[in-house]
């Protein structure tokens, strides 16, 4: 399982730096971000850590009692087309009003939406085949709508 999780981990973390040649940095601050990661209430799932790379892109990573990882990842939206664009087989269309990419695989889940109105590009990713509809729940329960400049980790119900 340790193994699955590295190689889900070191792919989404070459593909997102292989794509993105801008260097947007992001609408708050990394300890607003973990003040929001820590309000992520996902069955099954707990906040394990965050991450901040270099202040482009906000990582929460949070684990299932199975030891599955999911990983939250958080970047400024004017970086959205340029993280999907490379994505083999991926599905593009519009959930909730916000443009979306899912991509699944026999390795990891990709499920990418942009947020322009709070600056933000939202990904949600697994070390498995999950589908969408899971995805979609998944990214509707972490409240990415509190995620905004000025106001990331307020208690507001997404």
């Amino acid at each position: 399982m340790i193994k699955k999780s590295l190689l889900f981990t070191l792919s989404l973390i070459l593909f997102l730096t292989t794509l993105m040649g801008q260097n947007q940095k992001l609408p708050f601050s990394f300890t607003e971000f973990q003040q929001w990661a820590k309000q992520i209430n996902l069955p099954g799932y707990s906040l394990l850590e965050c991450e901040n790379e270099d202040n482009i892109c906000y990582v929460a990573n949070l684990i299932s009692a199975s030891q599955t990882l999911l990983q939250v990842r958080i970047e400024n939206s004017s970086r959205f087309r340029t993280s999907t664009s490379g994505m083999q087989g991926a599905v593009k269309y519009i959930w909730k009003g916000y443009e979306t990419v899912y991509s699944a695989n026999n390795y990891n889940t990709v499920f990418i939406f942009n947020v322009p109105d709070n600056k933000i590009a939202v990904l949600v990713g697994v070390p498995n085949k999950v589908d969408k509809i899971k995805m979609e729940d998944f990214a509707s329960k972490i409240k990415f709508q509190n995620l905004k400049p000025g106001g990331a980790g307020e208690s507001e119900v997404a």
